[in-house]
């Protein structure tokens, strides 16, 4: 699954995307933006918008 229309996909399954992505690829949301090669910050305000945060030590939005 291609992230680089994150801004149009419904938050909840951009969640559930990235979250997998991160899981089972053992990625931090460092390594995920630079492999998709989209903006870090823009994609944590589309998941904050959505009442999501980002937890680093567990490596996951919720």
């Amino acid at each position: 699954m291609d992230l680089k229309n994150y801004k149009t996909m419904d938050v909840n399954i951009l969640l559930g995307i990235v979250n997998m992505k991160m899981r089972d690829e053992n990625w931090d949301l460092d390594e995920l933006v630079k492999y998709y090669d989209i903006d870090k910050e823009d994609l944590v305000k589309v998941l904050e918008k959505g009442g999501f945060s980002y937890f680093s030590e567990a490596r996951h939005f919720a």
